[in-house]
């Protein structure tokens, strides 16, 4: 029966040599690269050795369990192009790109008005403290520009400085400003996230 583990020819008598032999059993129409496995409780057999790029997978033959090569489609990596597009369905994220899609927060601070150095932040280059409950954000990568992004802002003090506010913006910038309950500009630690393109 094709593929089922065999003796080897050795004539009519076996010899020591032909009994240690490695070749002493083989596979009928055994190839390169096939490999053994068990197609039932008492036979090993053989499958036979698939194409590049293929993986080894297993299928219900019978009700029983067996081993097939198969062939996997794998995803391409996202350009940044295609996360900006933001329209492929046929392609994977990568986290080198994935702040490039319209929906992702391209950058964050946490900070004190006061302060010149931030607390916590991704994509800001530098926080710089003005008057009194006054802060401008650096962006590290610029945006277009004016109105062609959003900022959304907090207060991390609700009851003291609740108010926050954010003005000017500009490619690299925008200001920080927070507000008590008398409208006076207050010192307060605040919160900002910016969306939107990417100059």
């Amino acid at each position: 029966m094709a593929n089922e583990l065999i003796h080897g020819s050795v004539g009519v008598a076996l010899t020591q040599a032909e009994w240690e032999a490695v070749g002493a059993h083989v596979f009928n129409c055994q190839a390169t690269g096939d490999m053994v496995y068990a197609s039932s409780s008492t036979q090993l057999s053989r499958v036979g050795i698939g194409t590049a790029g293929q993986h080894l997978t297993v299928t219900c033959v019978s009700c029983d369990l067996l081993p097939t090569w198969s062939t996997v489609t794998v995803l391409a990596a996202a350009s940044q192009t295609e996360q900006e597009t933001a329209s492929s369905t046929t392609v994977a994220v990568t986290p080198g790109v994935q702040q490039f899609h319209p929906s992702a927060a391209k950058a964050w601070v946490t900070d004190n008005t006061s302060s010149c150095s931030a607390n916590a932040s991704y994509g800001v280059s530098g926080v710089s403290s003005g008057a009194a409950g006054i802060q401008t954000v650096t962006w590290s990568a610029a945006f277009p520009g004016g109105c062609t992004y959003a900022v959304a802002g907090t207060s991390f003090d609700p009851a003291g400085v609740p108010h926050n506010a954010i003005t000017c913006p500009a490619a690299c910038t925008v200001i920080v400003h927070q507000r008590n309950n008398s409208n006076a500009l207050a010192d307060s630690v605040y919160g900002i996230v910016a969306y939107g393109p990417l100059a």
